[in-house]
């Protein structure tokens, strides 16, 4: 497994033009996208329906997964900093069910307790990806978005905000950071951890990949000899630059969401190249969004790379804790 220096660009200075996806349409397809409907069921979440037309997939497989973003277009997360959606994937076209009109028909359920327990205006957007098994190929690939939906949950605000969801003994209402990362520490009095322990919780698949994701954070080439470069950077030296360029009483929950971000892009990053799937070539793509100088706030740039990577997970039904 031979890393090469080129994921250094991927920690220049963090900030990018936004990424869009504006219902594109791949052509030469043998997939139409008909229909995309919501339902909000009270007190359980959100029935999300895709029809779409499939001709000549035989032995294809088709993902879908399903993202909610605020009423700004920013996505939403869980109390774990984890984006909300959900994937699921079919064979076509064994296990697909088609109504009259020979559409197929794919359902998922986002439950409400992944959602936040307040009143919300969400906005629903999914993602279908057509690929050959065989080969992993990409044949086609499109982003549909819908209109808002109004979606209430739970009790009333004002409640909710005197609980204590996450448990780091700050209410809601006061906490800047909700939510647990596995391995943070040390929560202030805004209710932001101010220690991290990466290694937390994961399960390595050989004594080679903790070493590649101690680098990862730390520079340390210890015991991986030649075939890595020591020193700058590493991502906890990183996230520290980046919060410093952010007003005081946002720099707690930036450091989260870097180093939510770290562990989930350095863990299969570190993988051997033949396990793995988010490449150096991905960090250098990256790399080049960060280094755009015309957005200020780095919240956009982490939602970028957070919602590609886990895609990029999602799409061969992996998480970071495989």
């Amino acid at each position: 497994m031979f890393k090469r220096a080129y994921w250094s660009v991927l920690f220049l200075v963090l900030l990018f033009h936004p990424f869009e996806l504006n219902n594109v349409v791949a052509q030469d397809t043998n997939v139409e996208i008909q229909n995309v409907s919501t339902t909000v069921i009270e007190d359980s979440g959100i029935r999300f329906v895709v029809e779409m037309g499939l001709t000549e997939l035989e032995g294809q497989t088709i993902g879908v997964t399903l993202w909610v973003f605020d009423e700004f277009g920013v996505p939403l997360h869980d109390m774990a900093g984890n984006e909300i959606g959900a994937f699921t994937s079919i064979r076509c076209c064994d296990d697909v069910q088609f109504t009259q009109n020979n559409r197929a028909v794919i359902e998922m359920l986002i439950p409400a307790t992944a959602l936040p327990q307040h009143p919300f205006a969400y906005k629903i957007q999914p993602f279908v990806r057509v690929w050959n098994e065989s080969n992993e190929e990409s044949l086609a690939f499109y982003g549909i978005q819908n209109d808002f939906t109004e979606i209430f949950f739970g009790d009333t605000l004002q409640q909710e905000m005197n609980n204590d969801d996450d448990g780091d003994g700050i209410v809601d209402g006061q906490d800047l950071c909700p939510g647990n990362i596995p391995g943070a520490s040390r929560v202030d009095a805004t209710g932001c951890p101010g220690e991290l322990d990466p290694f937390f919780g994961l399960s390595f698949d050989d004594e080679t990949h903790r070493r590649w994701y101690r680098r990862f954070w730390t520079g340390s080439c210890a015991g991986l000899l030649f075939r890595c470069l020591p020193g700058d950077p590493k991502w906890f030296d990183v996230t520290e630059e980046v919060v410093a360029g952010v007003p005081i009483e946002q720099q707690g929950l930036l450091r989260q969401r870097m180093w939510a971000l770290g562990v989930m892009v350095g863990f299969d990053w570190a993988r051997d190249n033949d396990i793995g799937h988010i490449s150096t070539s991905n960090l250098r793509e990256w790399g080049n969004l960060l280094e755009r100088r015309d957005v200020t706030n780095p919240n956009v740039v982490l939602d970028t790379i957070a919602l590609q990577a886990n895609m990029k997970l999602r799409s061969w039904g992996r998480t970071v804790f495989d």
